[in-house]
């Protein structure tokens, strides 16, 4: 009986050790539309052109991946930054799809821990 309850354990361990993707993206470039609009309008002073570039490289290299155990978001454009949150501490998750999000498809994620 020892034997076949240290198996049992074994096996409990090697599946709960493992991690597999769920689910990984970025943010969408949408949250930035008012920035881009007002750099296009004052495109004719050069400047905002970087700020169009600097905005647009924020959000390309923040990467989202969610995990069977934990949410991790990695940002940054020439240093990375890895923040983690474990998914047993989240207590709550609320979407918010305004009007304008649903016309183009995006939809803000709120988790409370």
């Amino acid at each position: 009986m020892g034997l076949v309850v240290k198996e049992l354990f074994v096996s409990e361990t090697s599946s709960s050790a493992a991690e597999e993707i769920v689910w990984r993206g970025t943010s969408s470039q949408w949250k930035n539309f008012g920035v881009y609009l007002l750099c296009g309008l004052f495109c004719w002073l050069i400047l905002p052109i970087f700020f169009a570039l600097v905005y647009y490289l924020k959000t390309r290299c923040k990467v989202f991946e969610l995990t069977t155990q934990r949410f991790k978001i990695t940002s940054g454009v020439f240093t990375k930054t890895t923040e983690t949150l474990e998914l047993y501490r989240v207590k709550d998750i609320e979407t918010r799809q305004p009007f304008f999000s649903r016309l183009v498809g995006v939809e803000n994620v709120q988790m409370t821990m």
